[in-house]
């Protein structure tokens, strides 16, 4: 099993971050085809449940949990007419609770 280390954090009004948790998270490596097949919550199912058990004021259903990946800083960008140095917003997805 491989551990992923997560930092989640609760939203208030304007997306400004209220609380921030950091937990571990073991997933199997093995491929989607084999996890579908095992038995259990599924990976996701079971990372939401984690964030709910972390933040108790949030009801099954009652949240979404987006991904959101961390972009490497260039050192130095050149400075060219089009370009101002800033690196793009990082991308998301979306985790519904449940199915």
């Amino acid at each position: 099993m491989a551990s992923l280390t997560v930092k989640a954090y609760l939203l208030g009004k304007e997306d400004a971050a209220r609380e921030i948790r950091r937990f571990s998270f073991c997933f199997s490596p093995e491929p989607e085809a084999e996890a579908e097949a095992a038995p259990g919550p599924r990976p996701c199912e079971r990372l939401l449940s984690l964030v709910a058990a972390l933040f108790p004021m949030l009801r099954p259903g009652g949240f979404q949990a987006h991904y959101r990946e961390k972009k490497k800083k260039k050192k130095n960008p050149p400075a060219t007419a089009g370009n101002t140095g800033s690196i793009p917003g990082p991308g998301r997805f979306h985790m519904p609770w449940g199915n």
